[in-house]
């Protein structure tokens, strides 16, 4: 646990293609444990991602840091020309996008298949 009480968050982080690679956060996305988030993603473009997929499956808890943390991840990847889908959130998360509109602004898909299928077949700018 950390200082705060949350659970720590761990990321595990894959090679799927040359530039395609899958981040898979695994605990509690929040307050005290959603700061490295931004800094992983940013340290995979500098070794020449730009296609990154989250699955979000292994996130067992969500709040508005975390959000946020995804929601300026992203940014920050599609500022510096890549991509990044989301996959897998569970149905709390799925139904927090929604409320807050994410699924307008941020690609989401339901399973990491889908999620990566779709990353491989485009290298288009995907939001």
């Amino acid at each position: 646990m950390t200082e705060d009480g949350s659970r720590p968050l761990d990321i595990e982080i894959t090679q799927v293609g040359s530039d395609l690679w899958r981040v898979n956060p695994v605990g509690e996305l929040g307050r005290g444990t959603s700061e490295r988030f931004p800094t992983t993603l940013a340290e995979l473009m500098t070794q020449g991602a730009s296609r990154i997929v989250v699955d979000l499956s292994g996130v067992s808890f969500i709040d508005s840091t975390g959000i946020n943390a995804l929601v300026v991840s992203c940014d920050a990847v599609s500022t510096a020309g890549g991509s990044v889908i989301f996959a897998a959130p569970s149905e709390q998360t799925a139904r927090l996008f929604e409320l807050l509109r994410l699924t307008d602004v941020v690609t989401v898909e339901e399973s990491l298949d889908e999620a990566l299928a779709r990353a491989l077949a485009t290298n288009d700018e995907l939001r």
